[in-house]
């Protein structure tokens, strides 16, 4: 496409620093992901111990630790 509508060469150098640029907006991607789902599940075990939810259940619905979700527990009553 470069090559076509833009006259620019598509070298070997070049398609390998598209790849990797692909390569790294793909894990820009999935941090940014990774982040929103961790967030989502915090706000969500928040509401289940405001709802007085066994933190057993939590741990299960959010898949964060016993542990995690101890120290989450801690800072709501802080």
């Amino acid at each position: 496409m470069l090559a076509e509508e833009y006259n620019i060469p598509a070298t070997d150098k070049l398609k390998s620093e598209v790849v990797n640029m692909c390569n790294l907006s793909q894990g820009i991607e999935d941090k940014g992901i990774a982040k929103g789902e961790a967030r989502k599940a915090i706000e969500i075990a928040k509401n289940g111990f405001k709802n007085n939810i066994a933190i057993e259940t939590i741990s299960i619905m959010t898949k964060l630790s016993v542990f995690e979700l101890q120290k989450i527990q801690k800072q709501l009553c802080s």
